[in-house]
């Protein structure tokens, strides 16, 4: 009975070791790689070694009977591979291993979103991203110099905030990293900044002139903004023209910075004249968000006009009312004053002034010329009538009601050819009405289109009394008298 035992033994040891040789052979290493990076991996087995080694869609390099370098391709999302290990073993021959391993994917980049902070804006701003897996970690980088104000912070450093003390717009990105894979990240998000600029440009005050005599300062001004800035910032182009504060600047990039939002301007030199140059200004603040540049033409003189020289044209037919155009010498950059019968009935910068006289009624008109040197002394008087027409003769409009109150209403007649003739179509049309008080000051004016034959007046707004009509048929001026009611 003891060989029995012995060789039964025996067959149980070998049974055993060759049971063991088949679990033992194995395939060791990262199971979770990046793209682009050589990882090795290693064979375990008793009495075997790798003949082959396998892996579909990657790249194998250095290997032997016990390890392989393989290197995974990068990609747009996750990758599946299976690395085979073909092995030959002592006790129990041939077999073959696996591993599973999955490449992490690099996304493209995402862009999560754009955000739009104020030029004006400075101070901490936090940027948030989605919680994260639990094998991933964010890191946060921007492009417009902006300092870490607080984090990152949260689960899997989800948020940050930066500090934005610039003007600057930029890029907030947030790179997603698989905590097994530091080469690259999972996913890229960024936030596009923009920094819009919510300032308007400076206005100038109504007393700031738009024009300086050489002989004497000015003061320009702009209207004060909130938030107050920093500073004002000056300069005058062409050069030689204009001094600001005294001094020359007549460049953008070297300005002058004042705290106030006025400057006194000269002129380079008293006999400058006939010249011009613009003046720009713009607000300063501390981010470095400014206001558009405003700017202002000043016109140089160096002495006040010669008294003008007055003339007279009639424009209108010789009835009534009769409208004459009065023109005064041309002088560039200047102001006209005009007056009738000694008092200012208008100013601007129009050399010609129109009026209507009514039927005998006469006045005197004259101007002065004002520059930024002075006023001129005035000019000869001009002294003109209204003509007057046959009140007897048959008009070819008719207005209702007459005396009129709230609307006036406006029809051209029909012309006969004879006593005992059948009304035709009218040929006249009313293209343009005008209210004329006594005065010859015209109060309302309407117009109308083509082929106009019956028209209407609002009288809102209009004092009572006696005035003329002025109709315009396209061809001639007709007036009628109108009584306006309260």
């Amino acid at each position: 009975m003891k060989p029995i035992v012995r060789y039964s033994f025996l067959i149980l040891l070998a049974l055993g070791i060759f049971q063991s040789s088949l679990r033992a052979q194995s395939i060791s290493g990262p199971t979770t790689v990046c793209g682009g990076v050589k990882y090795r991996y290693t064979f375990s087995g008793t009495n075997c070694g790798v003949s082959k080694w396998e892996v579909i869609g990657a790249t194998i390099g250095t290997w032997g009977s016990t390890f392989v370098d393989i290197t995974f391709p990068k990609g747009t999302s996750e990758r599946s591979f299976k690395i085979f290990a073909d092995y030959t073993c002592t006790l129990t021959g041939l077999g073959t291993t696996t591993l599973d391993v999955v490449a992490i994917g690099q996304h493209d980049p995402f862009i999560r979103g754009v955000i739009d902070v104020p030029c004006t804006f400075q101070g901490a701003r936090t940027f948030q991203m989605p919680q994260p897996q639990a094998d991933q970690n964010i890191t946060w980088a921007n492009n417009a110099g902006w300092p870490v104000a607080a984090g990152p912070s949260g689960p899997g450093n989800s948020s940050i905030s930066y500090n934005i003390n610039n003007a600057n717009p930029g890029t907030v990105t947030a790179f997603t990293y698989n905590n097994a894979c530091s080469a690259y990240p999972q996913n890229t998000d960024m936030f596009s900044v923009t920094r819009s600029n919510p300032l308007a440009a400076l206005t100038f005050t109504a007393t700031s002139p738009t024009g300086i005599c050489s002989t004497s300062p000015a003061t320009v001004a702009v209207n004060p903004i909130s938030p107050a800035p920093v500073a004002y910032q000056w300069y005058t182009v062409p050069a030689n023209v204009l001094k600001i504060n005294g001094g020359s600047y007549s460049s953008a990039s070297a300005p002058l910075s004042t705290t106030t939002p006025s400057v006194t301007v000269t002129a380079f030199s008293s006999t400058l004249n006939g010249v011009a140059a613009t003046l720009y200004v713009s607000a300063i603040y501390a981010s470095g968000c400014n206001t558009p540049v405003a700017s202002r033409e000043l016109k140089v003189a160096n002495a006040a006009p010669a008294s003008p020289t007055l003339t007279s044209t009639l424009i209108s037919g010789p009835d009534e009312p009769s409208e004459y155009q009065f023109t005064a010498t041309a002088v560039s950059d200047a102001t006209y004053n005009w007056y009738v019968s000694s008092t200012l009935t208008e100013t601007s910068s129009s050399n010609t002034y129109r009026r209507y006289f009514p039927c005998r009624t006469s006045a005197t008109v004259y101007c002065t010329i004002t520059n930024q040197c002075g006023t001129s002394g005035p000019s000869n008087s001009v002294t003109r009538t209204g003509g007057c027409r046959d009140r007897e003769s048959v008009s070819n409009f008719t207005i209702s009601p007459n005396p009129a109150k709230g609307i006036l209403s406006i029809s051209a007649d029909q012309p006969q050819t004879n006593k005992t003739s059948k009304l035709t179509t009218s040929t006249q049309e009313i293209r343009e009405v005008r209210i004329i008080a006594q005065n010859g000051n015209i109060i309302k004016v309407a117009k109308f289109g083509s082929g106009t034959h019956k028209a209407t007046m609002d009288l809102s707004g209009i004092l009572p009394g006696s005035y003329i009509l002025h109709i315009f048929t396209g061809k001639q001026w007709e007036a009628k008298q109108v009584v306006i009611l309260e």
